[in-house]
């Protein structure tokens, strides 16, 4: 019983992280027309930022949620520090949007 209810329940984890991935990337071709327009691209680069973003954020998943299961190994303070690193490497590098 309690093999089945942890099979459920990796089915649901899976199944959140998926569809957190799909409405990302709907995100990103609703924002696309704007990136086209301001980086001046052609139709085959747009399909090449769709992918590469797509890629990116998948293969980071596997690692994050392996950070996030051994997180008993790390203090609170540990992870506040990376998670602003982080954010200041993503703001100073371009990918964080105004505000």
């Amino acid at each position: 019983m309690d093999s089945e209810r942890s099979r459920w329940l990796i089915l649901l984890v899976l199944s959140s992280a998926l569809f957190l991935v799909s409405v990302d990337v709907t995100v990103l071709y609703i924002a696309l027309p704007i990136v086209a327009r301001d980086l001046d691209t052609t139709a085959s680069q747009k399909i090449w930022i769709v992918s590469a973003y797509f890629l990116v954020v998948t293969g980071l998943l596997p690692g994050l949620g392996a950070l996030a299961a051994c997180r008993t190994e790390f203090s609170k303070r540990d992870l506040h520090v990376f998670s602003s690193v982080s954010r200041r490497g993503k703001h100073r590098s371009g990918f964080q949007g105004p505000g």
